[in-house]
């Protein structure tokens, strides 16, 4: 009988830390993942936990972007964001502090790192057709493909 316990436990366990998100530990490991990662499309209209508003202005020799990833229907803790156009240059935020995302009906206490969302502006040399994005939390890691 113990030993009968003693699997089922096992096998719970298991089966309970397949589900488990794994956070990695660097900027280098998440361009790895976002390299090897199956993209799915985004579309505001997609049950995503979060919502992703990219604009951009046409300048003389550039363009400029503001990429913001907020209005989440739960907290992640952890939470760092990382983008690409090409594979080669990249733009992120998150790694630097250990930040929250709150949902979007709580307060965010910015002296405890804990914001309701995120707002990265940079500017490109020429306007790419998509961005690849790795937002990685303890609660989840999504890679996707967000088209311009």
């Amino acid at each position: 009988m113990k030993k009968i316990l003693t699997l089922a436990l096992l096998s719970l366990a298991f089966l309970s830390s397949c589900n488990k998100v794994s956070l990695s530990s660097s900027l280098e490991e998440d361009k790895t993942v976002l390299k090897n990662a199956t993209l799915v499309s985004y579309s505001s209209e997609s049950s995503f936990p979060f919502t992703i508003v990219c604009s951009y202005q046409n300048k003389e020799t550039y363009y400029l972007f503001s990429f913001s990833l907020g209005n989440c229907t739960q907290d992640f803790s952890s939470a760092r964001l990382l983008l690409t156009p090409d594979g080669e240059d990249y733009v992120f935020y998150g790694y630097d502090h250990d930040y929250t995302l709150v949902q979007k009906d709580k307060i965010a206490d910015k002296s405890q790192y804990q914001y309701k969302g995120y707002s990265i502006n940079f500017k490109l040399s020429s306007l790419p057709t998509y961005f690849e994005v790795l937002f990685s939390s303890k609660e989840l890691v999504d890679a996707l493909k967000y088209t311009i």
